[in-house]
């Protein structure tokens, strides 16, 4: 049986129904499995396909800065659905604090069932408010540099005017 290379491995060459209908001679000629024209196609959108996966992991991998944390009540349970703000604050970028890049808009999330939150926002100096129904609101500034992960937790206290107001 004759063979041929392909892709560095000795492969048996076939003759190729697709090549007799793609040559304008119509002649069968041996070949590898995939027809030659069609396989030179093939390896141009497998190497694109390759080269796009691998940049895509090459983006993911680089780190990004966040705001991360949880949010529970004084008894320690988990607080779902929290609203978390994350405010840019721009003091000092305008005198030469060249990493507090901030962003323009507010990023609001929520928490999930566990009462854990994560906010992808540029290094800079940030306002973090934490409110959530019948609860008092929290505040804190916290600084996020390039690439880092900061954690911010909060403990929730029962609103007094809300506790009031409930239990007439």
């Amino acid at each position: 049986m004759e063979t041929r290379e392909f892709c560095g491995t000795e492969v048996p060459s076939v003759h190729c129904p697709q090549c007799c209908l793609c040559q304008p001679d119509k002649r069968c000629r041996p070949t590898t499995a995939i027809c030659s024209t069609r396989s030179s196609m093939n390896y141009r959108i497998l190497t694109g396909a390759v080269l796009l996966l691998c940049v895509s992991f090459g983006a993911a991998a680089q780190r990004q800065s966040e705001i991360t944390g949880e949010i529970v009540d004084s008894e320690g349970a988990a607080i779902a659905n929290a609203r978390v703000l994350v405010h840019w604050d721009s003091a000092g970028s305008t005198v030469g604090l060249s990493d507090n890049i901030g962003i323009q808009h507010d990023v609001i999330v929520t928490t999930d069932t566990t009462g854990r939150y994560s906010a992808v926002v540029p290094a800079g100096f940030y306002d973090v408010f934490v409110s959530a129904m019948a609860f008092t609101p929290t505040a804190a500034k916290v600084r996020v540099k390039k690439e880092q992960r900061i954690t911010y937790n909060s403990t929730l206290r029962p609103d007094l005017l809300v506790s009031r107001e409930l239990a007439h």
